[in-house]
This record gives structure tokens, sequence and C-alpha cells, in this order.
């Protein structure tokens, strides 16, 4: 028996939650549509990419020259999401859903600017970047512009999600249709909205969402064309493939915006901000996490599980560091503070910090980066040295 979710009361009581049956009036194509279109937060995507998140609706049924997109979404840092819904008894759902989907991706990748905004317009009432700085109360200045959506839609930079009440199985079986275009950027998703009638009141419902299967293009191609006067024209083609990660054909697009925000705000920094970056992915026991606005660097202790935060880079071209938030989480490890009250001081006299402050930044132009790594180095090995003797 298929496991159900339950309802714990205050007093005590339990209720298990029982699930909408699949032939009720409210699962249908048109009522999936409506309840992302109100609620996109529903959609998981995060989990897939931080870059997809938050959303906001530019609206339903968007024609395009090869059929509707069901629910058209763009993000905050002006990432399109394309959302095909399809119920588990449209026999279609078993079949050409997701070629069909990723067809819409690339009529959509034909698009401009202007053809993109002027729908939203139409559909909103607002502008496209109108909508995203109100929607999301951005500040003017670090809203995304026209160019960086206008990259996104030439790239294929999208996620396309098939969202269902239920997934079948052999739609996870043809996520290789992802490869008929492997010039787009583009993410795939299978989303599960399983839906549970509320004792209380069964007109509410819970809805739980969760991602069945994802994947993404795993290769992009660069086609390069010599056009040399009284030469035959010569064509050079390559597979673009990350060497870091076998597994992964391309740069996750978050980490692409990183360095494109980077870029725009402080490109005098892309220097220094690559040679730190690349230093510390060549550690085996730190993690880089990729966000929009910043990449951290963290210590992962292999005995404990604790992740210990050395320090981040933001798009603004600093480099920071919270020495109080190291000091907790080293208590928390049972690790003596010792080695994080050095690693702050030392940091402080690189990073030009005079004076206590809850955050130590210093921009990464000017950085000795010969300097910060070898403090960075000593770090992490004193602090891993500490924990296996400890642990032993």
């Amino acid at each position: 028996m298929k496991s159900k979710p339950f309802l714990i009361k205050a007093d005590g009581d339990e209720l298990a939650l029982e699930p909408i049956q699949q032939n009720a009036a409210i699962h249908q194509e048109s009522w999936l549509q409506r309840l992302l279109q109100d609620h996109p937060q529903i959609l998981p995507v995060d989990e897939i990419e931080p870059i997809f998140s938050p959303l906001i609706s530019i609206g339903r049924e968007i024609s395009t020259d090869v059929g509707q997109i069901d629910n058209l979404f763009i993000s905050r840092s002006g990432y399109l999401v394309l959302v095909e819904t399809k119920l588990w008894s449209n026999s279609e759902a078993k079949r050409e859903v997701i070629a069909q989907a990723i067809d819409y991706g690339s009529a959509l990748s034909k698009w401009s600017f202007q053809q993109l905004d002027d729908l939203t317009r139409k559909r909103t009432g607002k502008g496209l970047l109108e909508l995203i700085q109100s929607s999301f109360d951005a500040d003017p200045e670090d809203t995304v512009t026209e160019d960086m959506i206008a990259r996104n839609l030439r790239l294929g930079r999208f996620l396309i999600l098939v969202v269902s009440e239920k997934i079948r199985e052999s739609l996870i079986d043809m996520l290789n249709f992802t490869n008929r275009y492997p010039h787009l950027a583009t993410n795939v998703g299978l989303v599960e909205l399983q839906c549970y009638a509320m004792p209380s009141n069964p007109k509410d419902i819970l809805v739980v969402p969760s991602i069945v299967a994802k994947t993404e293009i795993i290769e992009r191609s660069i086609v390069q064309v010599n056009l040399v006067p009284n030469v035959e024209h010569q064509l050079f083609i390559e597979q673009i493939k990350d060497k870091k990660d076998k597994r992964q054909g391309r740069t996750p697009l978050t980490e692409d915006a990183f360095w494109e925000l980077l870029q725009r705000q402080s490109p005098e920094s892309i220097g220094n901000a690559h040679l730190i970056i690349n230093h510390m992915s060549e550690i085996p026991q730190v993690v880089l996490r990729m966000r929009q606005s910043a990449i951290s660097s963290r210590l992962l202790l292999p005995d404990s599980d604790q992740k210990i935060s050395l320090f981040f880079i933001t798009t603004a071209g600093t480099v920071e560091y919270w020495p109080e938030t190291v000091l907790s989480q080293f208590r928390n490890a049972g690790l003596d503070t010792a080695l994080a009250e050095e690693y702050r001081n030392r940091l402080s006299n690189v990073l030009k910090m005079k004076r206590p402050s809850l955050s130590i930044y210093y921009p990464v132009a000017k950085i000795d980066v010969p300097a910060l790594l070898s403090i960075v180095d000593d770090f992490v090995n004193g602090t891993v040295s500490a924990e296996q003797k400890q642990e032993g």
C-alpha cells in the first residue's frame, strides 16, 4: 500500500490525508495551469538550479510557432521557466510531451527581447524589467538587464518542466529527447504534484511537489566559420565539455550568472577571482557553492560532516569573511577555537581590517592572492588535522 502523509494534531490525534482521486474535477490541465500561475512558488525550481528561483508568472497558453506553452515564468535573475502540464490520464503524457516541450524552448530561443517584452506587457500590463523589479522589490542597480535576458533567450538558458499529478515511468526514459538541440543550455525536469484533501475542509488542498527526474543538455556546440578572401571557407565545430565533472557537460547557469554579473559590476576583479576559485576547487575537502550574487567556499570536515565557512566572493567584487560564524561553527564541531581566532587575525591583516567587525571584506582586485591562499591552506590543513586528532 502506498504511504500517505499524516496530520498530527495538537491533541495527539492523527489523521491520514487521503489523495484526491485522479478522476476528480480539480484534476484538469486548466486547473493545474491556474494553480501554478497563482502559486509559482509550488515549483521546486531551486532544487534544480537556484538561478530559476524565485519566479513570477508571465502568463498561460503562450503561442509560439510550434504550439502553445502552458505556463511561462521568469525568475528574478532573468531566466525563463517553461511548464507543460499533462495529466496521467492523457495518453500524450507517456509519449510526446518532453519532445513537444523542448520544441517550445527551441522556438522561444528565436525570440528577441522586444518580442518577450511586448508579450509580457500585453499579459501583465508591465514591461519585463518593470515586472521583475516590482514583483521582487529589487534594487534598480541589481535588476537584470535587457542584454542579459536577450542573451539567455539566444542561448536557450531555460528550465523546461513537465508537471503532472502523477508522472509515468515511461516519461523518465524519454529524457534523452533533451539532446535534440545541443546548442541550447536547457535544463529539463519532471515534477509530480501530489494533492491531498484536508480533513477539516475538503476544499482545502495540500499540494506536495517532488522532482521525479531531471537532466540537462550534456553538450553544447561552438561553430566557428573563418572567412578569408579568395580562400575556401573553413568550418570548425567543437563540442564543449566540462573537464571538472564528466557527468556535467556545461557550467551551471547559476555559475554563468555569477561571472556575468561580476564582469558587469567589477570587471577588474575577474582575474584574481578566477585564481582564487580555481585554487579552492583543487582542495578535496572544500565545497564551492554557486549563487548568483556570490560564490561561497566551505570546508567540509570528513569525520563530523560539519561545514566551516572560509570566505565568499561577491559580484560586487569583494572577498568577505564572517569571523563570528566560523567561531560558532568550531564550537558546534567541538574544536578548539584557537585555530579560528588565528585565522581571523591573519585574514584581517590581508583584508586590511584594523578594527573588530561582524564581517571582514576587501576588494578582490587589490588583494594579495598568494597571501590569502596561503592563509586559507594553513587553516584548512590545521582544521582537518585537529578533527582527525579529536576523532582518534
